[in-house]
């Protein structure tokens, strides 16, 4: 990403600024508060505060987005355009909160986020890389191990395998899903078929067995006809002898009533006594067929007596034929039966043989059903044979997709790609660093490993850093401070020249903010020649107010700071 310009409007302390950035060379950024009598606080950082604002939404320095605006003012806003592998991109941001981004000089819709993809750098890389006060400990020199090779993860998209990992890994595990559900298909499938195939019936013996039933069926219709020629007996002559048998046992059953009142007559006879008194002659009298009799005229009574039981006699000579009568009703039933038993077999005999042919018709109705339902049958075990078929294919298809993501994996895992990578990016790094470390220590080295070597010569998988000057291995705590902000110069440059040769990221320009604080000269002197140095390959910006070295520079811009509002004069 280059820097192109930048346009300022009443943010921070400055009312207007217009900025252009070149490729090369050395820039000074002095200033003087006129307000106060000093150099410092004249608004040099605020112009690239400003530059942070409108990238990122975001300023180093420890303010409110409403103290973005200058003072007195409602609005504000800055333009950054910067040319990138993709196109010339602008951002304008305003306060009131506003964005407008630009591509060739023509508003487009886009997000912070694909913004900051396009130019390829966040707001942490930025302030690391491009824009940094020396002293601010998020410097690549200050961070441990662990935090550097974050750092190097990060800045180098090397995350970027991590998330190809994450997202291989929830495609095997979707496709591990659909090979578990093909294959419950294709069981079902299987299933399916043998239950179809269970279904199938065999024509010849279906036929076969239709053509018998069909046998029996004529077989039972032509024993059928022979047994209807067996007709009903006629029983015309029984039920006149019949009706009268029944008379006669109606008769029987009157007589057989007469008789027992004349018992009850005789009786009453037999145990006759005077039950009522003449009362004329006072005479004994009896009620006999209600009539009054005298008691004392036997001879009438045993006249009566007689005369009953002569009748009782006659009932019991007709009573007694009633066993007679009934043996003949069970003579007349054998016969009846004897001659209905021809009859009555063979009807028996055609109810049965009607009830096997409904059976048989029955059944060969179910065996031409059966027969019937073949084709369709083998249509519906043809149609899950092809189903069976394609899911095959597809189960053919997720294995070797999975194969595939199986190797994929094995690369974006942290021993695959990311390590290889990694183990790359250092190395150029270090090589950039050897380069660099010359300009100030001929005797030193600095690398970065990325793993560490024990007392006992074991290796341990660690990211670290080893710096040796003169031989001997030193701590970074152990420089002095323009050893320090000169190593830290070099391994940021080393960064930057990394990020150019492995991605294209051509990072321009570079600001440094008061890299000379604190210094002595000798620290200057040794700061600027490394700058002099880088500036031959990107424009490097310097805040400071060390004026003593400003002969070093291709061009000073001074920014002047009078009742409140700085100007670039």
């Amino acid at each position: 990403m280059k820097i192109n310009c930048l346009e300022i409007n009443n943010i921070l302390s400055i009312e207007h600024a217009s900025l252009t950035f070149e490729d090369t060379g050395l820039v000074l950024i002095e200033g003087y508060d006129y307000d106060t009598g000093r150099a410092n606080g004249a608004g040099k950082s605020a112009i690239f505060n400003a530059l942070s604002f409108a990238l990122y939404n975001k300023v180093p320095r420890r303010i409110t987005k409403s103290e973005i605006v200058r003072k007195g003012c409602k609005k504000g806003s800055t333009y950054v355009e910067v040319s990138t592998n993709v196109g010339r991109y602008g951002i304008k941001r305003s306060r009131p909160m506003a964005v407008q981004f630009f591509k060739d000089g023509k508003e487009i819709d886009m997000t912070q986020e694909e913004f900051e993809e396009i130019i390829g750098l966040n707001y942490e890389q930025f302030l690391i890389t491009m824009y940094t006060a020396q002293d601010t400990p998020e410097k690549f020199i200050n961070l441990n191990d662990s935090q550097k090779k974050n750092f190097i993860l990060k800045i180098m998209k090397l995350g970027q395998f991590s998330k190809a990992k994450l997202e291989t890994t929830e495609q095997q595990k979707k496709l591990k899903q659909e090979k578990e559900i093909i294959k419950t298909k294709l069981d079902g499938y299987k299933t399916n078929i043998e239950i179809y195939k269970d279904s199938i019936v065999d024509p010849i013996i279906i036929q076969s067995k239709i053509e018998q039933n069909n046998k029996d069926i004529t077989t039972y219709i032509n024993a059928i006809k022979k047994l209807e020629d067996i007709k009903e007996p006629d029983m015309s002559k029984y039920i006149d002898t019949e009706n009268k048998i029944q008379q006669e046992l109606m008769n029987i059953h009157t007589i057989k009533i007469q008789c027992q009142t004349k018992r009850e007559e005789l009786t009453q006879l037999q145990n006759i006594s005077p039950d009522d008194q003449c009362p004329e002659c006072n005479a004994d009298l009896n009620i006999i067929n209600g009539r009054l009799h005298k008691v004392g005229n036997q001879s009438i009574i045993d006249e009566q007596i007689k005369k009953i039981n002569s009748q009782i006699n006659t009932y019991e000579i007709d009573i007694a034929k009633e066993s007679d009568i009934k043996e003949l009703i069970c003579k007349i039933k054998l016969k009846k039966l004897e001659k209905y038993a021809d009859y009555n077999s063979a009807q028996q005999s055609i109810s049965e043989y009607k009830n096997s042919i409904n059976l048989k018709t029955a059944e060969n109705k179910n065996l031409i059903s059966q027969i019937a339902k073949n084709d369709e049958i083998k249509i519906k075990i043809k149609d899950i044979v092809n189903n069976a078929k394609l899911i095959s294919m597809r189960l053919t298809e997720v294995n070797n997709e999975l194969l595939l993501l199986d190797a994929v994996s094995s690369i974006f895992d942290s021993t695959g790609a990311p390590a290889y990578v990694m183990d790359n990016i250092v190395d150029s790094f270090n090589e950039s660093v050897s380069e660099f470390i010359g300009e100030i220590w001929p005797n030193a080295t600095y690398s970065l490993q990325t793993y560490k070597t024990n007392k006992d010569k074991s290796i341990k998988a660690k990211f670290s850093e080893i710096l040796t000057i003169n031989g001997k291995d030193r701590s970074i705590g152990s420089l002095s401070g323009g050893e320090v902000r000169a190593l830290s110069l070099v391994l940021d440059f080393a960064i930057i020249e990394v990020l150019s040769a492995q991605y294209g990221l051509s990072l321009n320009p570079i600001i440094l903010d008061e890299p000379f604080n604190g210094l002595d000269s000798v620290g200057r002197e040794m700061i600027i020649d490394l700058l002099t140095k880088f500036s031959q390959f990107r424009q490097i910006w310097i805040v400071d107010h060390a004026t003593e070295v400003k002969a070093m520079f291709d061009k000073t811009i001074m920014v002047e700071k009078r009742n409140g509002i700085s100007k670039i004069v």
